[in-house]
């Protein structure tokens, strides 16, 4: 397995205290990790720094019942499974809800300030980032109130200032639209899956928007997408102050009802799949750059004269210095045959170009088989899970 398909797949939640982050938890847990969705499973990984039991307890922990938040931030190592198959890995960060406000405080403690690089260098490092904003104060509150209330006043100027480390990369992008099934949002909100609401959100997020459409040429994907923890008409939503500051709502389960998570499997689901497909490209990427090494390295070999080949003395020295476990090695080559004419260095340079061709070529090989198995695995996951539905406004 190369390099590249090891790599973790990142994935950032980003969202102020209340916005849902870790009720999403709690439904993952309840849809991938306790059950399954035809087939596909999450599953904590296991390493020296976390066993399995403690992730799916501490997944378990979260409650869709939760007034407000998280208190510390946490990265979950997960794998995603399909039938008997683990597909990839993958990391998930659930950060302390206030770490956005603390990041824009002119005054913070040396804790808050290692929080905060870390939650910055995970941001920076994701292949998806998932923006939290909670569906009822998008859908009651207008202008800069509005913006303040979910985050956005934050969360743009966040995305202005990694821009720049963010365009190295490919990207995907998903506005979540959290607490949908409240009957606190406005009706007309609620009309044709939410279009009216997703305006809203474009305007309150209009930086993460424009970002993304920037970066349309450099393969970034962009959605919003209407997500419910409890299920359409199965909640009691009421205000509640947040730290004794701004009003907030929470909706909680009603008694007797069982939640029913809508589109929170399509939003992890949609996150993986569009990694996977950055690390295609990314494959073939390397594919060309070696493709281009081959043909300079067979030019270069085609040029050679054999019986002229004493400018090549000293790669063929230097090669034979450097080799340890090749079949020729300074061992096996007299001090007659060093010191012997051109023939013996074009030709012995030859089969060492020979011998770098034949390991780029592997090396193709190589790539084209983990090309294959990414391929593969998105299909199973598309075979099972229609990604693309319900999500609006998306490129």
């Amino acid at each position: 397995m190369s390099d590249i398909l090891k790599k973790d797949i990142n994935i950032a939640m980003v969202g102020i205290s209340g916005s849902g982050k870790s009720s999403f938890l709690s439904s993952l847990n309840q849809i991938f990790t306790l059950s399954s969705v035809n087939g596909i499973t999450i599953l904590p990984r296991n390493d020296e720094n976390q066993n399995d039991f403690f992730t799916i307890g501490k997944l378990s922990s979260f409650s869709i019942n939760d007034d407000i938040g998280t208190d510390r931030t946490t990265i979950y190592k997960l794998k995603l499974k399909v039938d008997s198959d683990i597909l990839c890995n993958f990391n998930f960060i659930d950060y302390r809800g206030g770490v956005l406000v603390d990041m824009f405080k002119p005054n913070k403690s040396k804790e808050e300030k290692q929080e905060i690089e870390k939650t910055k260098e995970y941001i920076k490092n994701s292949d998806a980032i998932l923006v939290l904003a909670d569906s009822i104060l998008l859908s009651n509150n207008t202008g800069m109130s509005k913006n303040k209330l979910i985050g956005a006043d934050k969360i743009n100027p966040l995305f202005n200032i990694f821009e720049d480390n963010l365009s190295k990369k490919q990207m995907s992008f998903l506005i979540l639209l959290t607490k949908s099934d409240s009957d606190a949002i406005l009706k007309e909100d609620k009309l044709n899956n939410y279009s009216s609401l997703a305006n809203k959100a474009l305007e309150s997020f209009n930086v993460v928007y424009e970002c993304a459409k920037r970066h349309v040429k450099d393969n970034w994907n962009f959605g919003i997408l209407p997500i419910t923890c409890i299920g359409e008409g199965n909640s009691i939503t009421n205000e509640v102050q947040n730290n004794g500051k701004e009003k907030i709502y929470v909706s909680k389960l009603k008694e007797n009802i069982d939640p029913a998570p809508k589109n929170i499997d399509i939003a992890i689901l949609s996150s993986i799949v569009n990694a996977l497909r950055y690390k295609i490209e990314e494959y073939k990427d390397e594919n060309d750059k070696l493709d281009k090494y081959i043909k300079e390295l067979t030019e270069e070999k085609d040029n050679i004269k054999i019986l002229n080949g004493s400018k090549y003395k000293h790669y063929v020295e230097s090669y034979l210095n450097k080799s340890s476990n090749k079949k020729t090695n300074k061992n096996q080559v007299s001090k007659n045959k060093i010191n012997m004419s051109g023939f013996f260095y074009g030709k012995k340079y030859k089969e060492i170009l020979d011998e770098k061709i034949e390991i780029l070529q592997k090396e193709i090989k190589l790539n084209n088989k983990d090309i294959k198995f990414i391929e593969e695995s998105i299909d199973k996951i598309l075979n099972k899970v229609d990604i693309d539905k319900n999500l609006i406004f998306s490129f």
